[in-house]
């Protein structure tokens, strides 16, 4: 059995798709509403047991939003508890869950190539002649700043596999996996530690600044320590050295924040997400995770942002 026919081995079963007539916007809040109460209820007991997963355990109103997110998709209620994950405000579940759900809506989902390196899978729209196909290479994780998750060491072709797999489905059948836009696999590389984000604030920052235009702020705080250093050397100004040091600090300091990023720099960022197939709506999850700042808009990006997100996509993700 390779890796991938265990990854997928315990992927749950969906119930049938049926299709309805449509409803009325109130008809529709009138079924949610009614959902959500009866997904309290199966929620209220389930997340009383040891079977429920870690995160939901005593949550049942988590538990409630889960099971319903599940049920479009075809869900039982324990499946969608142990299946439905929430990673920075967002739902995400398995990839494989997510081909199960394409599969289910008549789309087509197939792997073209797989080993530890590289996993190319295409997928097709029902009623569609034209094959989209999704390669990841170890090499692209790299660039991309994910090898910092240690199941590209330890799983490396199931994650790989994963992320083709996603990013597949997206590109073919986004409706049918609408409210889940990341699999689980995806979010938990964005959580993983990146270098670039440990060494905000540090000196290495210093050439990331300067590369995006923000050489200035290295250049003013590098002459404080010697500053500080040549007023003892005055024997008698000595006191008065001293009592006027800690002023050129906090002067040295303000230049020091992050400046707005450019419009050039914010479309970069925008131009990246959008190839990458990063619907807008979720760009302030992703730019919230990879920058570790709570972002509304991608218009409240700094340029440390832009050079965190720089060194993720690295240039040619």
């Amino acid at each position: 059995m390779t890796s991938i026919e265990k990854y997928e081995a315990d992927t749950p079963a969906l119930a049938p798709l049926v299709t309805t007539a449509p409803l009325s916007p109130l008809e529709k809040m009138r079924e949610q509403a009614e959902s959500m109460s009866v997904a309290f209820q199966l929620a209220d007991g389930i997340c009383r047991t040891s079977i429920c997963p870690q995160t939901f355990r005593g949550k049942p109103e988590d538990g409630a939003v889960a099971i319903m997110a599940g049920a479009t998709w075809g869900l039982d209620a324990i499946a969608s508890l142990q299946n439905i994950f929430v990673v920075h405000g967002t739902p995400s579940t398995y990839a494989k869950v997510m081909k199960a759900v394409t599969l289910r809506a008549g789309h087509k989902v197939e792997t073209v190539e797989s080993s530890d390196t590289r996993v190319v899978v295409r997928a097709q729209r029902a009623g569609s002649d034209t094959w989209e196909e999704s390669v990841w290479t170890i090499e692209r994780a790299q660039k991309a700043g994910y090898l910092s998750n240690q199941k590209y060491k330890t799983e490396p072709e199931a994650m790989l596999y994963a992320r083709a797999t996603a990013e597949a489905c997206r590109r073919i059948a986004p409706d049918a996996i609408l409210g889940m836009p990341y699999s689980r696999e995806e979010m938990e590389d964005v959580a993983a530690p990146r270098y670039v984000q440990t060494t905000v604030g540090a000196p290495g920052v210093a050439g990331l600044a300067a590369a995006l235009g923000a050489a200035p702020v290295a250049e003013e705080l590098a002459p404080t320590p010697p500053a500080e250093q040549s007023a003892p050397a005055q024997p008698e100004p000595e006191p008065v050295a001293e009592e006027t040091a800690p002023e050129p600090a906090p002067a040295e300091e303000q230049p020091a924040a992050p400046k707005k990023a450019t419009a050039r720099q914010i479309a970069a960022v925008k131009a990246r997400l959008e190839s990458e197939g990063y619907e807008p709506k979720d760009w302030s999850d992703m730019l919230t995770a990879w920058t570790e700042r709570d972002i509304k808009t991608i218009n409240d990006l700094t340029d440390q942002d832009v050079a965190a997100i720089d060194a993720i996509f690295n240039e040619g993700k």
